[in-house]
């Protein structure tokens, strides 16, 4: 008898699915490239704007809050699938250096050509880690 209920539970346990991560979403990796777009698009009227162009803070704003849109939904699609712990801590960690682009853009109201280009490269960093979470999630199912 103990071995049958050995047997039943072992047989349980492998005809069980554990899924640790989430699957793949094809909508995160297009929010993502959609928020890339957006910062590459501020970031760059920063670093080469037309001639009478403000870049101050104020003319900005509109920029910034179409990316915090585009944060929120980002973040809300990753949100809505279970142990997606991986993707979702890659969203905030996206939306905190932009939040700190902000902040240091509000204060100072202009920013320095070298502190653009670097906030460029970090934040296609963060973006290249989302996506690639997702694809490795792709791959990942693709195999099993």
């Amino acid at each position: 008898m103990t071995r049958l209920a050995s047997a039943c539970v072992l047989l349980s346990v492998v005809a069980c699915h554990v899924q640790f991560v989430s699957d793949y979403d094809d909508q995160i990796v297009k929010d993502a490239t959609a928020v890339q777009a957006d910062v590459d698009t501020l970031l760059q009227t920063e670093l080469n704007p037309p001639k009478g162009t403000d870049t101050g803070y104020e003319a900005s704003k509109p920029a910034y809050n179409k990316i915090a849109v585009d944060l929120d939904s980002l973040r809300t699609q990753a949100m809505s699938h279970l142990n997606n712990g991986p993707t979702i801590a890659q969203v905030d960690a996206l939306a905190n250096d932009i939040g700190d682009l902000q902040a240091l853009h509000m204060k100072e109201n202009m920013l320095g050509r070298a502190f653009i280009q670097q906030e460029q490269s970090d934040i296609a960093t963060h973006v290249s880690l989302i996506i690639r979470t997702e694809n490795d999630k792709k791959a990942g199912n693709a195999g099993g």
